[in-house]
């Protein structure tokens, strides 16, 4: 698997994104399907991205 190393995996390459500044930014889960039992409010929350925590990142690093 030479040169495997610097490619990010294609799972997680579609979930999250890389900022120019380093952040990385996620989907929140949840909003898929199923939303006619969701609230009004939480609908709009989950449209947002959000940026990862530095703890979850530090583990993440490992499979980019």
């Amino acid at each position: 698997m030479a040169g495997t190393a610097s490619t990010m995996k294609k799972s997680l390459k579609s979930r999250i994104r890389i900022t120019r500044n380093g952040k990385v930014i996620r989907r929140p889960m949840g909003i898929a399907h199923f939303k006619a039992k969701k609230s009004s409010g939480q609908k709009l929350r989950k449209k947002a991205d959000r940026a990862l925590h530095k703890s979850d990142f530090e583990s993440m690093k490992k499979e980019i």
